[in-house]
């Protein structure tokens, strides 16, 4: 009878995931996923997880929106760096502020963590906390992904925005990783995926309080790469994630830590192997995918193959597909963009767009 009963609630569950992960193929990452929300939310099952301990983590760029050729924070300090500059002109020949100066794309995709750091402690320093984040709002509502030619928040993944909708459904407690500046972070991401910032995990600028506000400082304490961003997730949320997202090796750690929970776990590496919807990269790239690819295959975790396993990449693609069927879909009235200059796209990457 218990068998009948948990098979029974399978099926409800596969279901209840239609209704949710309608942008993911029927293949195995999307069965292994039902399979472990099944198996840990169901009371009669050996793997119940109680709600307390249902966390999920997910990394932010390559995992849950575009990272190429620039991040988006990137993007944000480039917007930045010619005032910057400009007031304090030695900074003109100290990398990486003369790489960022010149807007050269190959030097700036070669940038670390470290580097973008650099330049957002720099910026960033002096000025209200609050003051910094209304700029990041700003420039977001202004600015256009320079290949795609779309708002930045049209390059998130929907099939990764729907999973975040499943695991929410069934009571999972959602965090957000980045090595990025949790300021700028905590200024898009609740708006642009619904995350609250309390839930945000990001490299975090020296604070001080002067005169009924709070200034930054230099950037202090990062969630930088490898065991460092593992660490600094358990010292923020005090558990270790039952379920793990992630797109390189900095991801690594955290899926071993979260392996070796004592409770059923679950690991997913997406894996960019579309280049025409999105960018081919693994292990050619400043943060790459190697030793990780590697470990999910050895360790049996889920690997996403982006070009097979995913119907659609971004959200804009269900507009377009509704439309070449003919099918009346409301758009985003700032949805007509412009087609890219071809050189600049076979400069800089694929014509994904």
């Amino acid at each position: 009878m218990r068998h009948i009963l948990i098979t029974f609630t399978l099926l409800f569950s596969m279901l209840e995931a239609r209704d949710y992960l309608v942008s993911w193929s029927d293949e195995a990452p999307k069965q292994n996923i039902i399979e472990f929300v099944t198996k840990t939310t169901d009371p009669r099952s050996s793997y119940f997880v109680p709600e307390a301990d249902r966390i999920a983590l997910f990394d932010l760029d390559g995992t849950l929106w575009s990272e190429k050729p620039l991040s988006a924070e990137l993007y944000f300090l480039l917007s930045k760096i010619e005032r910057f500059v400009s007031s304090d002109p030695q900074y003109k020949e100290k990398e990486p502020f003369r790489s960022a100066a010149e807007g050269n794309v190959t030097a700036l995709e070669r940038l670390t963590t470290t580097d973008i750091a650099t330049l957002s402690s720099a910026i960033g320093a002096g000025m209200e906390s609050e003051r910094y984040r209304r700029e990041i709002q700003d420039w977001l509502r202004n600015a256009r992904h320079p290949l795609a030619n779309r708002p930045f928040e049209e390059l998130v993944y929907q099939p990764m925005t729907e999973l975040i909708s499943y695991l929410e459904a069934n009571r999972f407690k959602i965090y957000i990783v980045s090595c990025s500046d949790s300021d700028f972070l905590r200024a898009i991401i609740p708006g642009i995926l619904g995350i609250p910032g309390e839930r945000i995990i990001g490299s975090q600028a020296s604070l001080r309080y002067d005169n009924e506000k709070i200034i930054r400082g230099e950037l202090s304490k990062s969630a930088d790469c490898g065991m460092q961003k593992a660490a600094r997730v358990y010292e923020y949320i005090g558990k270790i994630p039952i379920a793990v997202f992630g797109n390189s090796d900095s991801d690594l750690p955290l899926m071993k830590l979260s392996d070796h929970a004592h409770t059923k776990s679950l690991q997913l590496v997406v894996h960019h192997t579309d280049d025409k919807r999105e960018f081919l990269y693994d292990s050619n790239t400043t943060d790459k995918l190697d030793e990780g690819l590697n470990h999910a295959l050895g360790r049996h975790w889920n690997i996403v193959d982006m070009q097979k396993d995913w119907r659609v990449v971004h959200p804009y693609e269900l507009y377009e597909k509704a439309e070449s069927s003919e099918q009346p879909v409301e758009k985003p009235a700032d949805e007509s963009p412009d087609k890219p200059h071809e050189e600049q796209i076979n400069q800089n990457g694929p014509n994904l767009f």
